[in-house]
């Protein structure tokens, strides 16, 4: 779990560093891109614990999940970057923000389960 930790962490570095050069003017696309990201390869995980669990131990299942996912993708810099929009008196964007996380989060983690049910139902050769 701890590996999974520190590699979700400098992804999530690269991520903030590389997104806060392209886009300054926007620092909580960051936030957005990596909670779709992970939502997108959490939904991947579910589907392949649900339906090949001999092939996903328990402890890199929980080093996936808890430690690469849980430090790539965070719901407090989530909330902090809403309150941030707000108190700079940027109340659409944040109102925009908070939809846009929710919708392709959630969109994503259904897309990634249905993308990843798909790939292994497919017989293996």
């Amino acid at each position: 779990m701890a590996i999974g930790g520190a590699i979700g962490a400098l992804l999530r570095h690269f991520v903030n560093h590389h997104a806060g050069s392209l886009m300054p003017e926007h620092p909580e696309r960051a936030t957005l891109l990596v909670n779709a990201v992970g939502s997108i390869a959490m939904g991947c995980l579910l589907a392949w614990v649900v339906h090949r669990p001999e092939h996903l131990s328990p402890m890199l299942h929980t080093g996936l999940t808890v430690g690469l996912l849980g430090a790539l993708t965070t719901y407090s810099t989530f909330s902090t970057d809403a309150l941030k929009l707000l108190h700079a008196g940027r109340g659409f964007d944040a109102a925009l923000y908070v939809v846009l996380t929710t919708v392709l989060c959630i969109a994503g983690a259904a897309g990634g389960y249905a993308l990843m049910t798909v790939l292994l139902a497919r017989p293996t050769t």
